[in-house]
């Protein structure tokens, strides 16, 4: 999990972002209210992997994972008082250690095994449960098979400079026939696709986007100074281009949004966290937990994951980083959802 996640805090701090000189503490900071018309009561919340009351709103799901590799079941149903809870699931890439080769995934080659995993979920009674499945994993921030610049001899870096093995169409025939099996086994989940940052990993979304239309765009983003920023502003700035929420197009968020709005599908953040403890929020905490939020609703994001055990050693649940739970609180916790893009699951 670390190496995951330094390896997405090197691409979102790539050179394609604007990172302009890094903030003083006495710079002056516009923070914008979160009033724009997606506001948290058109978004779920939910965490990883528990911890529904982390805030005065209970979560409205769980998120959890299983690895497909071996056509792995799925190990249990999250619940509370003795009830299934409302799941947001990974299932891993089209390709996976044991799955080696993403042009044998896109001749269909891997989907009785994929059936397998997703059968599990029907099997153990969870299939109602599934608001959204993430199938593809964070694809380009996991250098491995799933990686179209993966190959074990010549560059198993996954260094993008390198010529790609997979072509964008066969990532995307790939993607496809798993997604296939998934919404043939359960029609009612949504599917989502895990978001580019910059041109080159596009083409490969636009394949899948173009060939079986997931209908959301997916992304993870962490705030902590293990990436590298002295400070939550500086950090956000980083990933925005802009101390604002109005974040410059070749900026990492700004690209992604701009992205999903040219696709016309929402956003779903699949894992965030914060781990600073300043008190510069507008609320007396966190700087980027606010801005962030702020961001989503300006965004069409219908959806975030706080992921509480801390991938890759943070410090992510609110009870280790109250600042955190300041800004959770003053932006989600007097909310209910109302939105139409769910239909929602009752919360045991």
């Amino acid at each position: 999990m670390l190496k995951k996640l330094f390896f997405a805090a090197a691409l979102l701090l790539a050179p394609l972002l604007v990172y302009a000189a890094v903030p003083s503490a006495t710079l002056s900071v516009q923070v914008v209210p979160a009033t724009a018309a997606g506001g948290p009561s058109n978004m779920l919340w939910g965490v990883f992997p528990s911890g529904y009351n982390q805030i005065s709103r209970k979560a409205d799901f769980s998120e959890g994972g299983v690895d497909i590799s071996n056509g792995s079941p799925f190990p249990n149903c999250p619940t509370n008082n003795g009830s299934n809870y409302p799941i947001v699931v990974g299932v891993g890439g089209p390709a996976e250690p044991n799955i080696p080769s993403l042009s044998q995934a896109a001749s269909g080659a891997y989907n009785s095994t994929y059936a397998n995993t997703i059968n599990s979920f029907v099997s153990a009674g969870c299939a109602s449960s599934i608001y959204l499945v993430r199938p593809d994993n964070e694809w380009w921030l996991t250098c491995g098979p799933t990686n179209p610049w993966y190959d074990a001899t010549n560059n198993p870096s996954c260094d993008t400079s390198k010529p790609a093995v997979a072509t964008p169409t066969t990532f995307g025939q790939a993607e496809c026939q798993y997604i296939g099996v998934i919404r043939s086994i359960l029609p009612n989940a949504k599917i989502a696709v895990y978001g580019p940052n910059q041109a080159n990993q596009a083409v490969y979304t636009d394949a899948v986007m173009s060939l079986c239309h997931p209908e959301v765009i997916s992304f993870d983003l962490y705030f902590s100074n293990v990436f590298g920023a002295s400070s939550s502003q500086s950090q956000w700035q980083s990933y925005c281009g802009s101390l604002t929420t109005t974040c410059t197009p070749s900026s990492g968020l700004g690209f992604l949004s701009n992205y999903a709005q040219g696709k016309g599908v929402p956003i779903f953040i699949t894992e965030w966290c914060s781990e600073w403890h300043d008190t510069t929020g507008p609320h007396g905490g966190d700087f980027s937990t606010w801005n962030f939020f702020t961001w989503m609703t300006q965004n069409n994001v219908v959806g975030a994951t706080l992921f509480t055990p801390g991938d890759g050693g943070l410090a992510c649940d609110v009870a280790a980083n109250p600042q955190e739970g300041i800004e959770l609180n003053a932006f989600w916790g007097s909310t209910s959802y109302t939105g139409s893009f769910w239909t929602y699951k009752r919360t045991p």
